[in-house]
């Protein structure tokens, strides 16, 4: 059961009185005595927890001392907060409609309803008058600043989200997710660097979300901020962030320790999944395939162990970095490109063989920066391709020829690359009609592209 952060439970606690509800019947409770103290020792406890049965002992026992309660409104809101946390909407807005009939100026009540449409009936916008109307009666109350800041957010309106996270954060700097909330709204408007700054807020005040973490490292790995990915993976624990643990030791070239990280993460895999980071098929030569097949189970990670070992050019670390290396390719494509079609489509399979591209551009974002390196490289594949027609044309994506949108090529040109109803991509004219990547590697063959498209438009790309 999710619950609520916990930082901010001093403002709940001094706002709502101690109080009951009146006319409850059908409990199947025995009624029962409670004095204050009782009570304000019950709720905390439910609302401190982080199990379920406990909160609902408490739901119960409170309920059971309905008959001798004095105040209906504070309890009927201690109710109400707390079906929140079981997360049983229908229940906590009875509760908070009681309590707002009984009084309609406690912030905690309007605080309990803006919940309900917010995070139970997905209507942020409805949620929005409860949530500013509990600020309105108390400016301080953080929850509901946050609470603002998240209907804002679901909106897509980001500033308005910005300037009520800040607020809560003005009024409970240890109030760790609007932190959160900050760094997600940055990471949409790609403005990284402040995200990164408020992620590392939010993680250290809640080190234990490990969910957030990861997602974090995550997305540094992706940008490539590898002092940053480093701080952060080391900090995970669970199994499954052992290969960003193992490639954070990677950067720091602790081979052997990266080695162990993959292993026992490899380990904990099915069967299936295991033999996909055993298997040579891509990175071996045929002999070396023809052999490890051949090769009886019990003998095969002896047979593996002297692969990796023939793999490594310095015969230094046992071969153990070239084997990391090979697990991490692995991972990545299994992580990367292996969401629509398993294992991996035709661009795993490449990285798997040849790794990270030295330049790479896409359909979705284009790359503008295109170093003269490379430019020599689309130069001389595109006058294999096209001849002298080539020489003037500047090459924003494939020199390939991909699918293109036929009505757009049967239109005179300038040039007459690629063939009826497919076409390369230039700065002047990109009629494609498939979503395509390229990736071009400077090392292999003098100079190798290779294009992706994703012919059936569904985020499963094969060799143009």
């Amino acid at each position: 059961m999710p619950l609520s952060n916990r930082s901010a439970f001093s403002k709940l606690a001094g706002i709502v009185s101690i109080g009951i509800i009146t006319n409850v019947t059908g409990l199947g409770v025995q009624a029962q005595t409670l004095d204050r103290a009782a009570i304000d020792s019950l709720y905390l406890r439910a609302r401190m927890t982080s199990d379920e049965a406990t909160v609902r002992q408490v739901v119960n026992k409170l309920h059971a001392a309905v008959a001798e309660a004095p105040d209906a409104v504070g309890l009927a809101t201690r109710l109400g907060l707390l079906y929140l946390e079981l997360e049983e909407p229908d229940s906590a807005e009875v509760a908070f409609h009681l309590a707002l009939n009984l009084n309609p100026d406690l912030p905690a009540v309007h605080y309990g309803l803006g919940r309900v449409l917010l995070d139970f009936r997905d209507r942020p916008k409805e949620s929005l008058e409860a949530l500013q109307t509990a600020v309105a009666l108390d400016s301080t109350f953080e929850e509901a600043h946050f609470g603002l800041a998240r209907a804002y957010f679901k909106m897509g309106k980001m500033t308005s989200a910005r300037q009520s996270a800040s607020r809560a954060i003005t009024h409970n700097p240890d109030y760790a997710l609007p932190y959160l909330l900050l760094a997600q709204i940055y990471r949409k408007e790609e403005d990284f660097r402040a995200s990164e700054i408020y992620y590392q807020r939010y993680l250290d005040q809640n080190p234990d979300d490990q969910d957030s973490a990861y997602e974090f490292a995550l997305e540094l790995l992706e940008r490539e901020q590898s002092d940053a990915f480093t701080e952060i993976a080391l900090r995970l624990q669970e199994v499954r962030a052992l290969p960003l643990i193992a490639q954070a030791l990677l950067l720091r070239k602790d081979y052997e320790g990266a080695l162990e990280r993959f292993e026992t993460f490899i380990s904990a895999l099915d069967p299936e999944e295991a033999s996909l980071y055993r298997d040579i098929s891509l990175v071996g030569t045929k002999r070396e395939i023809r052999v490890y097949r051949n090769t009886p189970p019990e003998a095969r990670m002896a047979f593996l162990d002297r692969f990796w070992m023939g793999k490594d050019p310095f015969k230094t670390y046992g071969g153990a970095a070239r084997r990391t290396e090979h697990y991490r390719r692995v991972w990545h494509a299994r992580a990367r490109f292996g969401k629509k079609k398993w294992p991996w489509d035709k661009r795993g399979e490449t990285y798997i063989r040849y790794g990270e591209p030295d330049y790479k551009t896409n359909s979705r974002q284009p790359n503008p920066n295109v170093p003269l390196d490379i430019q020599r490289i689309q130069e001389q594949l595109a006058h294999r391709l096209y001849g002298d027609q080539s020489i003037e044309a500047n090459f924003a994506g494939p020199i390939f020829p991909v699918r293109a949108d036929r009505s757009d090529a049967a239109r005179p040109t300038e040039t007459t690359m690629g063939l009826p109803g497919w076409r390369p991509v230039t700065t002047s004219d990109d009629w494609s009609a498939v979503p395509w990547e390229v990736w071009i590697y400077k090392g292999v063959e003098r100079g190798v592209e290779f294009v992706f498209t994703d012919e059936y438009h569904s985020d499963s790309y094969g060799f143009a």
